[in-house]
């Protein structure tokens, strides 16, 4: 096995990581948000709003962790340059 092949599966587990870190916060945050909003509003409920927005962070974060969009745009750039090598080898 590899430098890169180690680098690579660290990089994986720090991400897992990072997003579990970040559920947790969403979770306690929103449900300490909701207990307020339970406990102090007179009726109107505006829990879900920061709910809702965060919770679309997440979901790309959740998404960013999974497909690893990060490396897909890294062999994408590696290969758009290769094209262009060869374009200009081929032009000169």
């Amino acid at each position: 096995m590899g430098i890169h092949c180690y680098r690579n599966a660290v990089l994986k587990v720090e991400k897992k990581f990072s997003f579990y870190i970040h559920l947790t916060i969403y979770l306690l945050v929103n449900s300490f948000l909701f207990f307020i909003n339970l406990f102090t509003s007179t009726g109107e409920w505006w829990f879900y709003w920061p709910l809702f927005g965060w919770g679309i962070g997440l979901f790309f974060h959740y998404i960013n962790t999974v497909f690893s969009l990060n490396e897909w745009l890294w062999r994408w750039k590696i290969k758009e340059v290769r094209k262009t090598l060869e374009s200009q080898k081929r032009g000169k």
